[in-house]
C-alpha cells in the first residue's frame, strides 16, 4: 500500500447537481436515481440525467434519489485501499441525506487497511462543489490530510450560503411537499431569502417580500456588515433579467468582484421548489490563498495531524 496523498472522496449524488462530469482528483461512489419510474446510475450519462431529470421537475416530478448502497461504497474505499492510506469522504450532512453514515459505516468495517475521515459539509450543492475543488487542489499540492480536512473547517467558518425562492415562507422540511410547492406557485410576486446555518444545521427565513433579488446586496450589508466575498448564484427557473438584477445588488453590497451567475439543469437536493436560486459567498481568491498558506504553514501546524 502507498503512503502517498490522500484521496478525496464524494457520492454521484454531489456531482449530479453540479453541472460537471467530474472534480479532478476526486474519486465518486456511484449512486442511483429514479426519475419518472426509471432508474438511472450516476456514473453513467451524467448529463442525460441531468437532462431527464430537469424535463421531469418542469412537470412537477421532482427526481428521487436512492439510498446509498453500501456495497458500492465498500467497493470504491477498498479499490482505493490498494494504493491510497488515507481517505477523505466528503458528502452533505447526514440530514440531508444517508451518505456520510454508509460512510461511516464502511470506516468501520475498512479498519486496519485504510484511515476514512468523513466530512460533513454545511453547505448545498454550490457550496458543496466548491469545498470538493478546493479541497481535491490542496491534496495535490502535498498537504496532508489533517492539512485538508482543517481547510475545509476554515473555509466552511467563511462562507455563507443562501437561497432564494418565490413564494412565501411555510413550515417545510428539506422535501418540499407537492402541496406546498403549489401553494408557492400561487404568489410569484412573493420571494423568501433563506440562510443555510451551519450551527443549527438549518435553513432558516431572513426575509420575504417583493423583488428580495434587486435589493439582496442591501440585506446582506445590514445583516453580515462589509463582504470581502466573491459571489456564486446557481438557479434554475427565474428569468435572466431577474438574475442580472440580482447580479447588480449584490455588486452595490461592496463585494469586490462581479458575481458568477450561472444556470443549473437541476437540483438533486430535497430543498428547493421549482424556481431557486443558490447565492454562495465564498472566499475571494486572495483569501482563499492566504488560508491554504495557513494550514500548509508548519509553524502554525505543529506537526502533522
Amino acid at each position: 500500500m502507498s503512503h502517498s496523498l490522500p484521496m478525496v472522496v464524494t457520492d454521484g449524488r454531489v456531482l449530479l447537481g453540479s453541472e460537471i462530469e467530474d472534480v479532478p482528483g476526486v474519486a465518486v461512489i456511484p449512486r442511483d436515481v429514479r426519475i419518472r419510474g426509471e432508474t438511472m446510475c450516476s456514473d453513467e450519462r451524467a448529463n442525460v440525467i441531468r437532462s431527464v431529470a430537469r424535463d421531469a421537475i418542469e412537470q412537477g416530478r421532482s427526481p428521487e434519489v436512492l439510498a446509498p448502497d453500501r456495497a458500492r461504497f465498500l467497493e470504491t474505499y477498498l479499490r482505493l485501499a490498494e494504493s491510497q492510506s488515507h481517505v477523505i469522504s466528503v458528502h452533505y450532512l447526514q440530514g440531508l441525506d444517508a451518505a456520510a453514515r454508509e460512510a461511516r459505516i464502511c470506516r468501520q468495517l475498512m479498519q486496519p487497511l485504510q484511515l476514512i475521515d468523513v466530512y460533513e459539509a454545511k453547505t448545498l450543492e454550490g457550496g458543496l462543489d466548491f469545498l470538493l475543488r478546493c479541497a481535491a487542489a490542496l491534496a495535490a499540492e502535498g498537504a496532508s490530510a489533517g492539512q485538508v480536512l482543517a481547510l475545509l473547517r476554515y473555509l466552511e467558518t467563511h462562507m455563507l450560503t443562501l437561497l432564494l425562492t418565490p413564494g412565501p415562507a411555510v413550515r417545510r422540511s428539506w422535501a418540499l411537499p407537492t402541496s406546498a410547492q403549489q401553494l408557492v406557485s400561487l404568489a410569484p410576486a412573493i420571494e423568501t431569502l433563506w440562510h443555510f446555518d451551519p450551527k443549527q444545521q438549518a435553513i432558516l427565513v431572513v426575509e420575504q417580500e417583493r423583488k428580495l433579488h434587486a435589493r439582496l446586496g442591501e440585506i446582506l450589508q445590514s445583516r453580515w456588515g462589509r463582504l470581502r466575498y466573491a459571489a456564486i448564484v446557481r438557479y434554475r427557473g427565474y428569468r435572466r433579467d431577474q438574475m442580472d438584477a440580482l447580479a447588480a445588488s449584490l455588486a452595490r453590497a461592496g463585494l469586490p468582484e462581479a458575481a458568477r451567475v450561472e444556470p443549473v439543469a437541476a437540483t438533486f437536493l430535497p430543498y428547493a421548489a421549482r424556481p431557486f436560486a443558490e447565492i454562495l459567498l465564498v472566499p475571494t481568491e486572495a483569501d482563499l490563498a492566504r488560508l491554504q498558506k495557513l494550514v500548509q504553514d508548519p509553524i502554525w501546524w505543529k506537526g502533522d495531524a
